[in-house]
């Protein structure tokens, strides 16, 4: 299949293929999570030894599914959605997609049950930013 129009990746495109091929995805996934994993390596290594940073913040799905990056990213604070109409319609709204492929992109992710378990704090995130923001706020005071 052709993903790229005039040498520029068609993401939707290719969201629709890996998302109704498991044999594709997985395939992507093989050559994309290597780099990926060696590109987070090299961040928190830098962060934490060079510049001393005590806390990072780091959004990639992928940093839950490595047991090493569960203890090298100590506390794991994961922002999840409860429900998962809100999670498709923010799909939705982000990918400029149908029902359908926001529900099969749900799919193949982890549960929001699997964020809850592998994390040690959690923040729910179904009122928007505001709210969002002040369970942070409320989260760095109590470790500050």
């Amino acid at each position: 299949d052709d993903v790229f129009v005039n040498g520029v990746l068609d993401r939707l495109k290719m969201r629709e293929i890996i998302f109704a091929d498991d044999k594709k995805r997985k395939a992507l996934e093989n050559i994309t999570h290597g780099r990926v994993f060696k590109k987070l390596i090299v961040t928190i290594l830098k962060e934490k030894l060079l510049y001393c940073r005590k806390f990072l913040i780091i959004e990639n799905a992928i940093l839950l599914r490595f047991p090493f990056f569960i203890y090298l990213c100590f506390p794991i604070i994961s922002v999840c959605s409860s429900n998962s109409a809100d999670i498709v319609a923010r799909i939705m709204k982000r990918d400029n997609c149908s029902k359908e492929v926001a529900m099969n992109i749900l799919d193949k992710q982890m549960t929001v049950q699997e964020f809850i378990d592998k994390s040690d704090v959690v923040l729910i995130n179904n009122e928007g930013f505001d709210e969002l923001y002040k369970q942070i706020d409320e989260f760095m005071s109590k470790i500050s």
